[in-house]
């Protein structure tokens, strides 16, 4: 019995100070102005892109930065049934954020693929299209600042 006491005692002890922290920890996020210069592609995805960077973007900041933004969305049948009905998708999502600052230029490029199958409601598959694309974007905009936040 005291040796296993021991033994969780000495492993517990052990594994309290392995020195785990998040990894943006420490990282100083950064608020920016954004300025959309051109903003080309998917409609959809255009406007929630919009919406989102005027809820974020800070009008106070001293960062301003430029961006011009293309957006793609492209949805692939993969395989139909007999009577040639689409039973499943690729569901395609990419975003090209060119980030102007100083006269100085940065690319960064987001892509995500799904493969979903067809579902019975053509409303719902839309929906579910809808919700794909506002997550990949918000996500994907969020990974945006904090890129800007440590580069700069």
């Amino acid at each position: 019995m005291k040796k296993k006491f021991i033994l969780i005692f000495l492993v517990i002890f052990s594994l309290s100070s392995c020195g785990y922290s998040p990894i943006y920890y420490n990282a100083d996020i950064k608020t920016f102005k954004f300025n959309i210069l051109k903003l080309i592609g998917d409609e959809e995805m255009n406007n929630i892109i919009n919406l989102e960077f005027k809820k974020i973007s800070d009008q106070s900041a001293t960062n301003t930065l430029s961006l011009n933004i293309t957006t793609e969305y492209v949805r692939n049948i993969l395989s139909k049934n007999k009577e040639g009905k689409a039973t499943s998708y690729s569901l395609y999502n990419q975003i090209k954020f060119e980030v102007i600052n100083n006269k100085k230029s940065q690319i960064f490029i987001f892509n995500e693929e799904i493969k979903t199958e067809n579902m019975n409601n053509e409303f719902e598959l839309r929906e579910y299209e809808k919700t794909l694309k506002n997550n990949f974007i918000k996500s994907k905009i969020t990974e945006l600042i904090l890129q800007l936040s440590i580069e700069n």
